[in-house]
C-alpha cells in the first residue's frame, strides 16, 4: 500500500473538529417516531400566520416548506397555509400530539379571562376531538407494540420509555421470520415479561438522564474521541481480519470478533478521566457521562439489548459501560483491563451492589425454557 494511502489517524487537534458544522447550516432535525400521529383536520382548510401563531405556537420562520397557497387580500398577494400541514409541523416541533396538547395552556386563559368561552384551540384539540384540550389528562396515543394486550400494557408501564422501544426493536429482529408482530403477540408477551425481569435487575437502565449532558470542554473531548470510532465491516465475524483492513485504528480483532482496540481504549478512557476530573465536585457526573459511552458502543457494534429466541433470554453486550467499579473475574473479562487508563477509570468508579437479582430471576435468565 502506498504510504499516502494508509489510514490516517486523527491527532488530538483533529478530534475536536467532528462536532462542528459549517457556519449557516442548521442542525439536523431529530428523528421522531410518528406512529399514532393521527389528524382529522379536513383537507383544504387554511390558516393565516396570526392564527397559526396563536393556535399552534409557530412563527413565520418555522413555516418554511409547509404547504400553502397564494391568495389576494385587499389587492395584495399573500399566502395562507394548509392547517393539516401546519399541525404536522407543530407536532414535529413540540414532540407530537401530546407535546402540542401541553402547549395549549388552557389554565392561563382561564386565569386571564375567567372561563373558556373565548378559548380557540386547534381543530383536533377542540372539545370532543382526538386530542381534546378541555380534558384533565393528556391524550394517550396507540402503541405500535401493545395491540391492546393487557400483558404488554403492564410491561410498558414497568419499563423506562427508551428501554421499551429498544427491547421491542430488538425483539422485532429476533422475530424476523414475520413482519406481522401481531401474529406473534403471545411470544412477544413472554419475551417482554422476561425483559421486565431483566431490566429491573439493573437499576442503571432507569437512571438514564432526561436531558443531554452539558458540553463542557472535557465532555466535548470525550464526544470527539467517540466520533473517531467506526463500525466494523458487515458480517465481520472473521477473527483473522485485521484493523488495518477496515481502515481504522479504533478496531481490533478479538476472539469474539471486532472490538475497540487497546490504543483507542487508552485514548478514550484518558478523555473520560479528564472529564471526571473537570467535574470532580459533581459525584454523580459519571452517571450521566457513561451514557455517551454506552450509546456509542451500541451503535458501533450493535451489542445493546438483545433477545435470544431459542433460550428465551435477554442480554446486553454493552452493559459494562453502565456498571460501577468491577472486581475479580467480572473485571478481568471487561474492556477496562485492556489498558492502563481503563484500570484507573475502574478505580475511580463507585461500588454498586454486586447482585440485584432474585433467585427466580437467576433461573429465568439462565435456564432455557421449552
Amino acid at each position: 500500500m502506498p504510504k499516502d494511502a494508509s489510514p490516517k489517524k486523527q491527532t488530538n487537534l483533529d478530534k475536536w473538529m467532528p462536532l462542528g458544522r459549517p457556519a449557516g447550516k442548521a442542525p439536523k432535525t431529530q428523528q421522531r417516531d410518528t406512529f399514532g400521529w393521527e389528524s382529522r383536520v379536513p383537507e383544504g382548510i387554511t390558516l393565516g400566520k396570526k392564527l397559526i401563531r396563536e393556535q399552534y405556537g409557530l412563527m413565520a420562520s418555522q413555516l418554511n416548506g409547509v404547504a400553502r397557497k397564494e391568495v389576494i387580500v385587499y389587492g395584495n398577494k399573500g399566502h395562507v397555509y394548509y392547517e393539516r400541514a401546519v399541525e404536522w409541523r407543530a407536532w414535529e416541533t413540540y414532540g407530537g400530539p401530546v407535546g402540542l396538547w401541553h402547549r395549549q395552556d388552557l389554565q392561563r386563559h382561564i386565569n386571564q379571562h375567567g372561563d373558556t368561552s373565548d378559548f380557540l384551540p386547534p381543530y383536533d384539540y377542540r372539545s370532543g376531538e382526538l386530542y381534546d384540550v378541555f380534558l384533565d389528562d393528556p391524550p394517550r396515543l396507540p402503541d405500535r407494540y401493545c395491540h391492546e394486550s393487557p400483558t404488554l400494557v403492564h410491561c410498558k408501564s414497568q419499563l423506562p420509555p427508551w428501554v421499551w422501544d429498544a427491547c421491542n426493536k430488538a425483539l422485532d429482529d429476533a422475530l424476523a421470520q414475520t413482519k406481522f408482530s401481531l401474529s406473534l403477540s403471545g411470544e412477544r408477551e413472554t419475551a417482554m415479561l422476561r425483559a421486565v425481569d431483566f431490566v429491573l435487575a439493573y437499576p442503571e437502565y432507569a437512571a438514564r438522564p432526561a436531558s443531554p449532558l452539558e458540553m463542557t470542554s472535557r465532555v466535548h473531548a470525550v464526544a470527539a474521541t467517540l466520533n473517531c470510532a467506526v463500525s466494523p465491516p458487515p458480517d465481520s465475524c472473521d477473527c483473522f481480519s485485521t484493523a488495518s483492513e477496515v481502515g481504522s485504528y479504533t478496531l481490533e480483532a478479538r476472539a469474539h470478533g471486532f472490538d475497540w482496540s487497546e490504543e483507542y481504549l487508552e485514548e478514550l478512557f484518558a478523555a473520560v478521566l479528564d472529564a471526571m476530573q473537570e467535574h470532580a465536585d459533581e459525584p454523580d457526573f459519571w452517571k450521566s457521562l457513561r451514557w455517551l459511552l454506552y450509546d456509542k458502543y451500541v451503535s458501533v457494534f450493535a451489542r445493546g439489548l438483545r433477545y435470544n429466541r431459542a433460550f428465551k433470554t435477554w442480554s446486553d453486550g454493552a452493559r459494562e459501560w453502565l456498571e460501577g467499579k468491577m472486581h475479580g473475574d467480572v473485571l478481568q473479562a471487561s474492556l477496562r483491563t485492556t489498558c492502563k487508563s481503563g484500570m484507573r477509570y475502574n478505580e475511580r468508579l463507585p461500588d454498586l451492589p454486586l447482585c440485584r437479582r432474585s433467585p427466580r430471576l437467576l433461573l429465568d435468565l439462565a435456564v432455557p425454557v421449552a
